[in-house]
């Protein structure tokens, strides 16, 4: 388990914002990047299956698993959803609209858990937790 401390999680959406040039998102992802140079960076084990499936079938499978082998190269820490599942089943039962992801249910609770800011595009989340 890791310690309490300040960081920033990365969401599929960040990380795909990152690696595609196109993406409408890009240059700001790029910024955020740049913002969170020496920032201790985390990862959710659920959000390298969302971003394998994500990139697969948006690309291909060759490019799921490079950005992934590149994630696994960098120094991003991976956490365990076990270890905050409880609490993400709580933000997932406590949600009422359509289509409700429960990957960022997870970051959400994640983010809570371990006071981590989020890398994300995503309306989903609180402002006040997202990192800009």
């Amino acid at each position: 388990m890791i310690s309490r401390s300040h960081g920033v999680l990365l969401d599929c959406d960040y990380i795909i914002a990152l690696t595609i040039p196109h993406e409408s998102t890009h240059a700001k992802a790029k910024k955020i990047r740049e913002s969170l140079f020496e920032t201790p960076q985390f990862i959710l084990v659920s959000t390298l299956y969302e971003l394998a499936t994500v990139c697969s079938r948006k690309f291909d499978h060759a490019f799921a698993c490079n950005v992934l082998r590149n994630i696994e190269a960098a120094d991003i820490k991976r956490l365990s959803v076990q270890d905050i599942e409880a609490e993400a089943w709580k933000e997932y039962y406590a949600q009422t609209r359509k289509s409700t992801s429960f990957f960022d249910c997870a970051n959400l609770a994640a983010a809570k858990h371990y006071s981590l800011k989020i890398a994300s595009f995503d309306s989903f989340y609180p402002k006040d937790m997202v990192a800009a």
